[in-house]
């Protein structure tokens, strides 16, 4: 079914919080292939004073991801470009003879769009873009960029100037006004006059996109997908272990271990597009290892031995009627162990007391601990593991 698209002014939004640097192109949507470990920003020192980036951080998706200089120099002089990727490897395979610096970092840019921001050393926001996919460059084979103070979408020049004109852009139809390019419109008041805008007939192209990347999960606990499309229905979910499920944002829990492969459908008419990502679920096994008070020093010793780290965010400690729930980005290194404070959790257990950790729907206990009535050294307990059952 056809579609009509108003085309208006292409806005993106920048916030002024410093001047120094600031992002000039994005791509966040490659028009063949994963997009995975391929997207990366340009950054430009419009200042007229050296700056240094070392300890700055990218803020996306709500976490601020660390820069590495992967080649050249951290400083970046006035007028200099770097680039920000997120795979040094890939990008240089994509675009070899960028000799600009280049700084790795990780991250996973949404192809709806979402607000990026540059941080200094000392955390400060410097720059900030938010980018929409309605602006463009969205799989089409082209990149946001910063052109005359203005953000449209262009062939891409990582570490480069951007050019004045897209030829790909600009379609050339006539403009009876004289005085304005063609497809772009506003309702431009002059003279007291307002311009209509144009209305261009528009079939949108058939697309899905899996947002993010390979992932890996843990029994019991849930994990959330969000996929993009356009030109069809809304997105179709089979999470590869008979389930199912539909809407741009799903989230499914795995009861079993295993390595699942999860679709993502839309369809038009007889035509399908569909896109997938791998996802490894893994069988826990965290203990709690230990339970300690000994003033200041009182804490809860967690212990893992699985082969991959562990998303602990949204899992719960509970103990006798009282409950601490861990923040996101909550992460337990494969074969790692941690002790979190009782400052921390907001209370200690007496002797006999039970300790539970809790999956995050808080149906299954993942593990047990039961304070001894007589204290003992934390190096001398012993784990307890229950079997996961229903509370």
């Amino acid at each position: 079914m056809k579609k009509y698209l108003l085309l208006g002014l292409l806005i993106l939004f920048p916030s002024a919080a410093r001047a120094g640097v600031s992002i000039t192109e994005i791509m966040y949507d490659l028009a063949e292939g994963s997009d995975t470990g391929r997207e990366w920003l340009e950054i430009t020192n419009d200042s007229s004073a050296v700056v240094d980036l070392t300890d700055w951080k990218l803020w996306e998706n709500e976490t601020n991801h660390g820069l590495t200089l992967a080649s050249g120099e951290a400083s970046l002089a006035p007028g200099g470009r770097a680039i920000i990727a997120d795979d040094n490897a890939k990008f240089q395979t994509d675009w070899p003879g960028v000799s600009v610096a280049i700084f790795s970092s990780a991250f996973s840019l949404n192809n709806i769009g979402e607000t990026l921001v540059l941080k200094d050393a000392a955390g400060a926001e410097v720059n900030s873009v938010t980018y929409d996919s309605g602006l463009g460059a969205n799989g089409d084979g082209r990149s946001l960029q910063l052109i005359s103070g203005q953000w449209r979408a262009g062939a891409p020049t990582p570490g480069a100037a951007s050019q004045e004109s897209d030829p790909a852009l600009d379609d050339t139809d006539e403009d009876t006004d004289g005085d304005s390019p063609s497809g772009i419109s506003a309702a431009t008041v002059s003279g007291g006059s307002a311009r209509r805008a144009e209305r261009e007939e528009v079939e949108p192209e058939l697309k899905i996109k899996i947002v993010g990347r390979d992932r890996t999960g843990a029994v019991n606990a849930p994990l959330d997908f969000v996929a993009t499309a356009t030109g069809g229905t809304q997105p179709v979910w089979s999470f590869g272990d008979g389930a199912s499920g539909s809407g741009s944002r799903v989230n499914h829990t795995y009861l079993f271990p295993g390595k699942y492969v999860v679709m993502a459908m839309s369809q038009s008419g007889m035509e399908q597009v569909s896109d997938r990502l791998m996802v490894n679920i893994i069988d826990p096994k965290i203990t709690v290892a230990g339970v300690f008070n000994r003033g200041e020093l009182a804490g809860m010793e967690l212990r893992s031995s699985a082969t991959a780290e562990i998303n602990l965010s949204g899992w719960q400690v509970t103990a006798v009627g009282r409950l601490f729930i861990f923040p996101a980005g909550m992460m337990l290194a494969a074969g790692g162990r941690v002790t979190v404070p009782a400052m921390v959790l907001g209370f200690g257990l007496a002797p006999g007391e039970d300790i539970s950790l809790v999956f995050p729907a808080g149906i299954t206990r993942a593990a047990s601990y039961r304070r001894p009535l007589s204290a003992l050294p934390i190096a001398k307990l012993k784990p307890q593991v229950l079997k996961k059952v229903k509370q």
